[in-house]
């Protein structure tokens, strides 16, 4: 059996109008949605109607579809008579109403219509076709829905076996739906006879449920007698307890309720006052909150910790409370600070006691206490290091350390340093520093006219980098300073053979030079003294391309400057990534999709990540006149157009991580499959196959529905991409280009 999926919109890919009344063949009446139409034609058998159709469900398939061979037999005059079909209102200028008094599975089981009026010929468009009071809906193709669902000018229609429009219940294997007279899916709340249903947004009818605070039965029938039970507080006496929604309260345990915990015990009762829990002491107060904090009670202070626990012996900021958990008023909480006792010095801390024979750091000093815990000052060995503190504040000293005229060097743990270079001093076992001693420093020699470093050590530095004043510099295997080109292993590297200021040295390392010429016909050492080669390398505000060799052969701005509406310039950076600039691997394009479609979708299933597939496919395939094209390739989509808001949340991060590691589990799996299937559908669509799509991809194809007040073309087209909302542009308005395979938007125009 043939059918048409309205949701070849989703590949971006229609190109066939929809033509209503209002169009081309404004005669032809369309189905129009009204209470009171659904009422007339169809409120007296609506029961009867939904029973009989419930009948026909357990009989089997057979009493709801046209059996295949009789459909087989009668499709030859059903297309015919469709085709010749005249609209009967044409003839006298007015619109008729369909009729609405048959039920899906009645409408299945009827003979094909037969001709009525003259022929005509045959327009190629979308439109409905009434014969007698039935209904069908010929594409433009001349092909028609059967068995299915197709949605109609943003109203979702079902069509039977044959490819009649189906009103009233219609049972079908995920629930019960009710199709108005019109024939269009009612949703929400309706009215039949004196009995309210709901239908859910997917026009699936609930049974059984609460719909806020109203309950439908198992039949899905309204209940008005019917309230929802409420929880709240009951008071029996003096006492209360907390009634749940279910009737149900808690026994012997805590809840919390509108944000203050309570505690019921073993009858459900709210507890009060001092309650006592693991040998933990908690109050209720008179409310039966549980308290925090500071409280008084019978004339004595407590405190409650954060979890409303009592603390015991211990200090409240200066306060103390005792073993009881009361507030001593009169103790006052020792503070720590030195106290001089005669010519010497002790630090007390907060709980009276003292260091001994220690360190101890005391506002950012260390201090060294003896043993009865006196403040050491002037020199101290200990083991068979030195140390010197202070004389007037007894802190340790570091660095360089002058007693009378000797000098001694102290390192940074307070160690005096012995028989040692500190950088061009020596001092001498004994720690002090002798002058008369001087460090050996490298020296250059001129030999014929080529320069050569002596070091410390007298020898010929060889074959090996040095550096000297700050320049780095290379000695060949002679000893002889490398001026120019020098390559190692793969790498070139450039030693400058002449000093063009007087902050450069003849020999030194380049870093970020240009040899030769500035730009095209030059080369490029980088910041790491390298030569660039085989590359696009970024220099201000410029893009430089270098061959294999490190010659510089083109040389283009690396931004793209575009003015929004109210003349303001923007920079935008040429540069693409195919994978995430945070991630720095590599992916092929359908694993970027499916890090995308995870990290948008992940908690959606099969069937939704297919959906978010299909749309950035379509955002990425859509060339409309009336909207901004977007880029071809995801990876320039998500960053140079900013959809999809996962890739500034570091969410597509993650998931291009677990793209590289396999760890992304089932989910993953789901989010690869999601693409290969939207690429699937797309290309069906393209190449008018859709019926050799997979059952699977077909099931995923019938289940995908529009959200309501959102037409087709304009959901999958835009989807309310954060991108535009957040800057608050209009899409219809802005306008893009491209250049070099990547879209950027040169104009952007507020919405109004």
């Amino acid at each position: 059996m043939k059918k048409k999926y309205v949701s070849r919109l989703l590949a971006g890919c229609l190109t066939v109008t929809m033509l209503t009344p209002t169009g081309a063949l404004a005669s032809v009446p369309q189905p129009v949605v009204t209470q009171e139409a659904s009422q007339e034609a169809g409120q007296e058998n609506e029961t009867e109607n939904k029973e009989q159709t419930e009948e026909y469900a357990a009989e089997g398939a057979a009493e709801v579809q046209t059996d295949e061979t009789e459909a087989a037999e009668n499709r030859t005059a059903a297309d015919k008579s469709r085709e010749q079909t005249e609209p009967q209102t044409a003839q006298t200028g007015e619109q008729a109403e369909p009729q609405t008094t048959q039920t899906g599975e009645q409408a299945a089981s009827e003979a094909e219509p037969q001709a009525q009026v003259q022929p005509r010929a045959v327009v190629d468009v979308n439109q409905w076709i009434r014969n007698g009071n039935r209904w069908w809906y010929r594409h433009a193709d001349g092909s028609y829905t059967t068995n299915g669902w197709e949605v109609i000018n943003g109203a979702w229609y079902y069509f039977d076996g044959a490819g009649w429009m189906v009103t009233g219940w219609l049972k079908r294997p995920s629930g019960w739906y009710y199709l108005t007279g019109s024939g269009a899916m009612a949703t929400g709340w309706i009215q039949l006879g004196s009995t309210w249903y709901y239908l859910n947004e997917s026009g699936t009818m609930l049974a059984d449920t609460w719909i806020g605070n109203n309950y439908v039965d198992g039949s899905g029938a309204w209940i008005p007698g019917k309230v929802k039970a409420q929880a709240g507080w009951i008071q029996s006496g003096n006492r209360w307890w907390y009634r749940h929604a279910d009737g149900s309260y808690t026994t012997n345990g805590w809840e919390v309720i509108n944000g203050a915990w309570y505690y019921f015990d073993g009858a459900g009762w709210m507890v009060t006052g001092w309650v006592k829990l693991s040998g933990t002491w908690y109050y209720l107060t008179g409310s039966g909150a549980m308290a925090t904090g500071w409280i008084q009670t019978g004339g004595t202070w407590y405190y409650m910790n954060t979890s409303g626990a009592m603390v015991t012996d211990t200090w409240i900021g200066n306060n103390y409370v005792d073993g009881s958990g009361a507030w001593i008023p009169g103790k006052v909480k020792a503070q720590a600070g030195w106290i001089q006792s005669g010519s010497r010095w002790w630090y007390r801390h907060a709980d009276g006691s003292y260091t001994r024979n220690n360190w101890e750091m005391i506002n950012g000093s260390w201090y060294y206490f003896d043993g009865a815990g006196w403040m050491v000052t002037g020199w101290l060995k200990l083991g068979n290091n030195w140390y010197y503190l202070n004389p007037g504040n007894g802190a340790m000293v570091t660095g360089w350390l002058q007693l009378g005229s000797t000098w001694y060097y102290m390192n940074g743990s307070g160690a005096m340093e012995t028989d040692t270079w500190i950088g061009n001093s020596y001092v001498d076992a004994n720690g002090v520093w002798d002058q008369s001693k001087t460090k050996a420093q490298a020296y250059w020699v001129l030999n014929g006219d080529r320069w050569m470093l002596v070091q410390e050590d007298g020898t010929y530095a060889k074959k090996c980098w040095k550096t000297v004043g700050g320049k780095e510099y290379y000695l060949d295997e002679n000893g002889y300073m490398v001026t120019g080109w020098l390559k190692q292993g793969s790498t070139w590297y450039y030693l400058k053979p002449t000093a063009k200021n007087s902050a450069e040295k003849v020999g030194e390392k380049a870093y970020n030079y240009w040899v030769g010429t500035a730009g095209i016909g030059g080369y490029y050492i980088d910041k790491y003294g390298r030569m660039v080669a085989g590359k696009d390398y970024s220099l201000g505000s410029y893009v430089y391309t270098f061959d294999v060799n490190g010659l510089c052969t083109n040389r283009e701005n690396r931004y793209l400057q575009v003015t929004d509406a109210n003349g303001r310039k923007y920079n935008v950076e040429k540069k693409t990534y195919l994978s995430d600039p945070q991630v720095g691997v590599d992916v092929t394009e359908d694993e970027f999709l499916a890090a995308a479609v995870y990290a948008e979708s992940a908690n959606q299933g099969l069937t939704g990540m297919t959906g978010v597939a299909m749309v950035m496919l379509n955002r990425m395939r859509t060339n409309k006149t009336s909207s901004a094209p977007y880029p071809s390739e995801a990876k320039n989509m998500i960053y140079q157009a900013t959809q999809f808001e996962v890739a500034r949340d570091g969410a597509l991060t993650k998931s291009l991580n677990l793209i590289v590691s396999g760890k992304g589990g089932t989910a993953m799996e789901n989010a690869k499959k999601a693409v290969a299937n939207a690429r699937a559908i797309c290309d069906a669509y393209d190449n008018n196959k859709t019926d050799e799509l997979s059952d699977e991809v077909k099931g995923i194809l019938e289940e995908l529905k529009v959200p309501e007040g959102h037409t087709m073309l304009e959901y999958l087209g835009f989807m309310t991409p954060k991108a535009f909302e957040n800057a608050n542009l209009d899409p219809e308005k802005t306008y893009a280009f491209t250049y070099k395979n990547t879209t950027f938007y040169s104009t952007w125009i507020k919405k109004s």
